[in-house]
């Protein structure tokens, strides 16, 4: 039993770890654009924090990744690359 929660400690510590890189890369991303409007600067901004957030909850263990949650930061993370940062861009593609 103590083996299979190693085991699972392992691949949870794993998941929690590539969670972490993909959140970092839009937190990055978001960081280095530089936005037009200042409208557009509060929404990355705040899109900041809140990586920021959640990066904290997940090293410290308050919070567990998922590949659900993976996969959608993954998806969010390649929004945001496209958009080249600018994520008020992903919003008004998808109005039009």
């Amino acid at each position: 039993m103590i083996y299979l929660l190693a085991i699972w400690n392992d691949k949870q510590l794993l998941l929690n770890w590539a969670n972490v890189v993909i959140i970092t890369a839009i937190a990055v991303r978001l960081f280095f654009c530089q936005y037009k409007s200042n409208r557009d600067s509060w929404v990355g901004t705040v899109l900041i924090i809140l990586c920021v957030w959640e990066i904290s909850e997940l090293l410290s263990a308050k919070s567990m990744a998922g590949l659900s949650s993976i996969a959608s930061n993954l998806f969010l993370c390649a929004l945001v690359i496209a958009a080249k940062g600018n994520v008020m861009q992903v919003f008004k593609k998808a109005k039009q």
